[in-house]
């Protein structure tokens, strides 16, 4: 006689990204229709308004299928959580250059979660997701490349020979003076580290300028010093990285 073991149960890891997913996405929904009430940019409102869409989109999903597994949904962010009167805060090319970013995280995001995933439903959700956070982000790159604000990653002297670490030569050791040029991939989580740290303190600026309390501000600030720092350090590193490779060109 078969079995009837009923219905697959969402793995600890499926849940926990659903779970995670309605969180991230119910604060984008509160960000960017703050976003849109000042913007003026036709462009980045058309590319704004699909972002927000598609955040719309994840929470509705999501709380579909929480419904019909019996799972508690999220609180999440609501509209409480979002002063939509308040001030303009940021100009449309940060806003633009925020979804591009959005976009980036994205990628990163849901190609870690499909790897662990396993029921056909759930798969197919987030295989949209993805597919949709490429459109945006590609979206995000052609108006940045239109409006000349596309800021791209550096350029290094093209390999000419094929050498290989010596015995006396450390990757390990770069810290201590022994490694003078930066592999491709260093320049450019250099470079993705000081981008990201720009847009960060972007943002502790401009919240810490409207944050009540004030420990909720200190706190944020902290975070804009941290980001400043993490800039000088990495700006330093692709700096010497490229005097370096000028003496080579």
């Amino acid at each position: 006689m078969e079995i009837d073991h009923g219905p697959v149960k969402l793995t600890a890891t499926e849940l926990g990204y659903l779970w995670s997913t309605y969180l991230a996405d119910s604060m984008s929904v509160c960000i960017l229709k703050y976003f849109l009430i000042h913007m003026k940019d036709e462009d980045i409102k058309t590319l704004t308004e699909h972002a927000l869409d598609l955040s719309q989109q994840h929470t509705e999903i999501i709380r579909g299928i929480f419904k019909e597994e019996g799972i508690q949904i999220p609180q999440g962010f609501t509209d409480q959580d979002v002063n939509l009167k308040a001030v303009r805060l940021f100009s449309d090319v940060f806003y633009l250059y925020y979804l591009h970013n959005m976009g980036k995280g994205g990628l990163v995001t849901y190609g870690r979660i499909l790897q662990n995933i396993f029921r056909n439903d759930i798969s197919s959700f987030f295989s949209k997701c993805l597919t949709s956070t490429i459109e945006l982000k590609n979206n995000a790159t052609q108006i940045l490349l239109k409006k000349g604000l596309a800021i791209r990653p550096p350029t290094i002297p093209y390999p000419t020979k094929s050498e290989f670490i010596q015995q006396k030569q450390s990757f390990i050791l770069e810290g201590l003076g022994r490694r003078e040029e930066l592999t491709g991939l260093e320049v450019t989580n250099l470079y993705s580290n000081v981008m990201a740290n720009y847009l960060g303190a972007s943002l502790a600026t401009a919240f810490g300028q409207v944050a009540k309390s004030d420990k909720v501000r200190k706190y944020i600030l902290r975070g804009k010093e941290i980001s400043l720092k993490h800039i000088k350090v990495n700006e330093k590193l692709l700096g010497n990285v490229f005097t370096s490779y000028s003496n080579v060109i």
